[in-house]
């Protein structure tokens, strides 16, 4: 992308930028692709994502369908070709279509981060609660992994009713073809719960051990344009007896049957050991980091602007709603739930001038002490931002999207977060004087990766 910059303020940059046709087509595939996965899409070998929602929404022109969403889609690109990190997202401003095989031209006006001072470098002192593992966590999580591998023992006959467990054999057949996956001679199975759809449990509703019944249920599938239908199934059920669920004794055995990848009991719970104990010792660091960065934070001077305050609190009452959305709740309910209208607005107050004072003095940190970032340092950041992927993946995503100038200010303030716990004081609560002495979670690994524990 060919972008030219001038200074017209302070802390504003004018960019004049032209997409070629390559960074064209690759917004508009990318606009395209989020299209299609939000109206359910599915995606068929050998074919573009335009031609799958043609075939399966019936839309022509994909491109003109997204071009906006395409459009807001390539300021980052010029903001990470001059390596600018701006005060908030620009908008672009432009004359003319968006059309894959050309090139295009847009200006974006960028609010440059602005940078504060502390009163202070020197190294910050705090007192924190020591770190401790409890052991009983893990026989409690292997008290719940038990409920879900139950073993059933036989009770008396009587008419099945939803919620039942029960003992069944099953032959399923669709337009006189046999249903090999739903087949079986002797199957626990629990009525009500979603296993197979409503229609089928409605047929079993009454019968006993010994009755046989054939009926038709309801299930769903695909039609020839990939739209979804339901379909007529033919089941042939016989009951062979009614069950309940008890959990299991955990001992060798039921390891050996349900994890035969540890060689023991013992050898699960030591595994569990390790893993559910670095998982607490990565949340109690975030935990002291977090104590240092507010106490670092009380050093900031400066004022931030209103603009600044807004811009922010709209990005997080964003990120907000869609987290409420993704749970099923409506925004109104949440507010409910949270004190309604007043008390959320303070709460998103605080929550907004801490997010900035906090991220704020993370940068004047990592400026005043010249610290540097690497690739480890990104991948690290990574990490932390989707920790169950790949960071190499997240690390291409980032990429691909333009948006590596929000990955490096992650990155930098994590640098500034671990230089302020590294060359601080951290005092463990009711004694100043001790230093926290409790393994960090790579001496843990370290310690055990001789054994044949398997690490998660």
């Amino acid at each position: 992308m060919k972008v030219n910059m001038r200074k017209t303020s302070d802390n504003t940059l004018r960019l004049e930028c032209v997409a070629n046709e390559k960074e064209v087509g690759h917004v508009l595939d990318m606009a395209s692709w989020a299209f299609a996965e939000a109206n359910g899409v599915q995606p068929q070998p050998g074919k573009t994502v335009g031609q799958c929602c043609q075939e399966q929404l019936g839309i022509k022109n994909l491109d003109s369908l997204v071009e906006k969403d395409a459009v807001e889609l390539l300021p980052p690109f010029a903001l990470d070709e001059k390596e600018i990190i701006p005060a908030w997202p620009p908008k672009p401003i432009i004359d003319g279509a968006l059309k894959r095989g050309d090139s295009f031209r847009f200006v974006i006006n960028v609010t440059t981060k602005p940078e504060y001072e502390l009163t202070s470098y020197n190294p910050i002192t705090i007192d924190v609660p020591p770190f401790r593992f409890d052991d009983s966590v893990v026989e409690a999580q292997l008290n719940q992994m038990v409920q879900g591998f139950p073993q059933f023992e036989t009770v008396d006959p009587k008419p099945l009713e939803m919620g039942d467990n029960c003992l069944i054999a099953l032959k399923c057949f669709e337009d006189g073809e046999e249903l090999k996956n739903l087949t079986t001679e002797s199957r626990s199975y629990k009525l009500g719960v979603g296993y197979m759809p409503p229609s089928f449990d409605e047929g079993l509703l009454g019968m006993q051990p010994g009755d046989e019944k054939e009926f038709t249920f309801k299930a769903p599938g695909v039609d020839a344009e990939g739209k979804p239908t339901e379909n007529d199934v033919q089941a042939q059920v016989r009951i062979i007896e009614i069950q309940k669920p008890v959990a299991p004794e955990p001992n060798d055995e039921w390891v050996s049957m349900n994890f035969p990848m540890y060689s023991s009991l013992q050898a699960l719970k030591d595994d569990m050991t390790l893993t559910m104990s670095m998982q607490a010792r990565r949340e109690y660091d975030q935990q002291v980091e977090g104590m240092a960065i507010a106490e670092a934070a009380k050093r900031f001077t400066g004022k931030i602007s209103d603009e600044m305050y807004e811009r922010t609190r709209e990005a997080i009452i964003q990120n907000l709603q869609q987290e409420v959305a993704q749970q099923g709740m409506s925004w109104e309910q949440f507010m409910q739930q949270n004190g309604g209208e007043q008390q959320m607005g303070m709460m998103l107050m605080l929550q907004t001038r801490e997010m900035l004072v906090q991220g704020f003095t993370l940068d004047a940190i990592y400026r005043h002490e010249k610290l540097k970032i690497g690739d480890n340092d990104l991948l690290k950041a990574c990490n932390t931002m989707n920790p169950g992927a790949d960071p190499r993946q997240t690390l291409a995503r980032f990429k691909d999207g333009g948006r590596m100038f929000a990955l490096r200010e992650t990155a930098q303030r994590m640098k500034a977060a671990q230089w302020l716990v590294s060359t601080g004081t951290i005092n463990p609560l009711g004694d100043p004087t001790a230093a926290v002495v409790s393994p960090t979670a790579q001496e843990v690994a370290d310690a055990l990766k001789e054994s044949d524990i398997s690490l998660h």
